[in-house]
């Protein structure tokens, strides 16, 4: 059942997204555009990042996503555009793990210069 789910959550990936939002300082709603990236299993139950039109994000669960989900023949509106972002802090943290990390040069140890 679990692989289940996390094959459903992956297929996720790359969905759009039309998520209401009260803004604080009018009352009013306004309707933002998102896109959905998959973190991986090791998340769950947040196994998603949801990057917005204008450079917001959050993590989401499948149960709140399937709420502001949109088809998947959606196209984003001509007029909206959405950062391309790898992940957000949280799934780059997580991910350190994956990087080779980079061979330093040693230099000879030097003292620093003292003020004049």
């Amino acid at each position: 059942a679990m692989r289940r789910r996390d094959s459903t959550a992956e297929a996720l990936h790359g969905r759009l997204v039309c998520r209401p939002f009260k803004d604080p300082a009018t009352g009013l709603t306004r309707t933002f555009w998102g896109r959905v990236q998959y973190r991986g299993k090791q998340y769950r139950p947040q196994y998603y990042t949801v990057v917005y039109e204008d450079g917001d994000s959050h993590t989401a669960t499948t149960a709140a996503l399937r709420k502001w989900l949109m088809p998947a023949e959606q196209q984003l509106p001509a007029n909206i555009t959405i950062p391309e972002r790898d992940s957000d802090s949280t799934a780059a943290a997580g991910s350190m793990q994956f990087l080779q990390p980079q061979q330093q040069q040693q230099q000879p140890w030097q003292p620093a210069p003292l003020p004049l």
